[in-house]
């Protein structure tokens, strides 16, 4: 990017010029408001065929998203069966988070290779980028996932719905060979997925549900063909990566080895483990000898060996009531979107022209922090607060202002700090004493 900022300024589209994104609004009608969306706060309808519900903070919707490479959805399922039909995303990575119940999820490899287990509250997995996935719910009660997204509008293909619900059809003998059914059975899925115009999808669907009424045993053996045949097909224009999934050999970098990153673990050592993590379940603790009354547990791929090459990665983030603050940092190598699970917090970022846009967010909301940019989240609530965030990097990294300047090994020179602050060798000095050299 050449600026901080490129708020989408949704009007201009009405005359005839087209970009792959949207033009930028004039910085000085920019406000707090547009990184802040209130969407994922309330659950969506799951009373229809699939027993769930898709919805999107995209950049159709959040227009401080626009050149900033992240999203969020929420994903709400039924009791007993609610299901996310298997679909990919072809320009992102997914990362789940559980708000609440139990799930079975997995992804198909281009060998076809299906990597499944069940995920609970608190719960980490991910599906790598123009993979076929899904996500179905074993469980009594209802359950519900945050999804972050390593682009502002990641797109969303339901592999049943794009080969038999396709306008112009895709020809009925191509299909019936593929699948390798009769015409007839061809046309009775087909019955089941109406096209739909371009002008009826807009951009994007903002919220999705699968209402279509297909019978289970259709569903269930299309659903199966449908994962060996696509898996092959999704991926073939990804410049990005040269396979599916590079599951970081921690082992390796014991030698001589280094890379930009991990070097890879053999597939056939690879498990559904290397793409979970259960440490977001839990709190952290911010009292003990805590100052700054917060904690930040990551799930980058430090922690989830499967994020290797995958450009995403989620922390957690526990406040002390009233003022239990995130410092000032920033993140280097990535954009942040933060959900916010409990509580009420103040965030805020500030530009590069020294400008601060700000705002309380609360339960369910959403607000996002540009690359690279300073910002900071603080609790203003009388009880403690919890944020999920995302990246769209797999190590963001974090740079906290005042231990980056205070606290640095070997240390900025003091006199540099004395004028940068506009005071004497005696305050430097003593706020150094707080940042003991890590």
């Amino acid at each position: 990017m050449l600026q901080d900022i490129c708020v989408a300024d949704y009007h201009s589209l009405k005359g005839p010029l087209r970009l792959n994104g949207f033009p930028c609004k004039r910085p000085e009608n920019v406000t707090a408001n547009d990184f802040f969306s209130g969407l994922l706060a309330k659950p969506g309808n799951t009373s229809n065929a699939a027993g769930s519900a898709v919805t999107a903070v995209n950049v159709d919707n959040l227009p401080g998203l626009n050149t900033l490479g992240v999203s969020m959805a929420r994903i709400d399922f039924a009791p007993w069966g609610g299901v996310n039909p298997p679909h990919v995303h072809p320009r992102a990575t997914e990362i789940i988070f559980v708000l609440h119940g139990s799930l079975h999820v997995g992804f198909v490899t281009t060998a076809n290779e299906l990597y499944a287990r069940t995920v609970r509250k608190g719960e980490v997995f991910v599906f790598p980028r123009g993979l076929v996935h899904f996500q179905k719910n074993n469980g009594k009660t209802p359950a519900a996932v945050i999804s972050a997204f390593n682009s502002q509008l990641p797109g969303t293909q339901a592999v049943a719905e794009a080969l038999f619900g396709a306008s112009p059809p895709v020809p009925t003998d191509v299909l019936a060979r593929a699948f390798q059914i009769d015409d007839g059975l061809v046309k009775a899925i087909e019955s089941k997925f109406q096209p739909k115009t371009l002008a009826s999808y807009g951009r994007s669907v903002i919220t999705r549900t699968m209402a279509h009424k297909l019978p289970a045993s259709i569903l269930l053996a299309a659903c199966a063909v449908l994962l060996a045949l696509t898996a092959p097909l999704v991926v073939a224009g990804d410049p990005d990566m040269l396979q599916d999934i590079c599951v970081a050999d921690y082992k390796s970098l014991q030698g001589p080895l280094r890379v930009n990153g991990f070097p890879c673990k053999r597939e056939m050592n690879v498990t559904a483990d290397e793409f979970f993590f259960g440490g977001l379940a839990k709190a952290a603790d911010v009292y003990s000898g805590n100052p700054m009354g917060s904690a930040t547990t990551l799930a980058d791929v430090g922690k989830i060996p499967g994020l290797n090459t995958l450009g995403v990665s989620m922390a957690r983030t526990d406040y002390a009531p009233w003022g239990g603050v995130s410092p000032p940092h920033a993140h280097p190598r990535a954009t942040e979107i933060l959900f916010v699970v409990e509580g009420t917090l103040e965030v805020g970022f500030v530009t590069a022209a020294n400008r601060l846009l700000s705002r309380t967010v609360s339960r369910g909301e959403v607000f996002v922090f540009p690359r690279g940019l300073v910002h900071f989240q603080r609790s203003v609530g009388p009880a403690p607060a919890v944020a999920v965030s995302a990246f769209n990097s797999q190590m963001p990294g974090t740079q906290t202002a005042a231990a980056a300047l205070f606290g640095a090994a070997p240390a900025v020179p003091a006199d540099v700090l004395a004028r940068a602050f506009q005071t004497d060798g005696g305050v430097v000095e003593k706020i150094r004493s707080k940042f003991p050299p890590k």
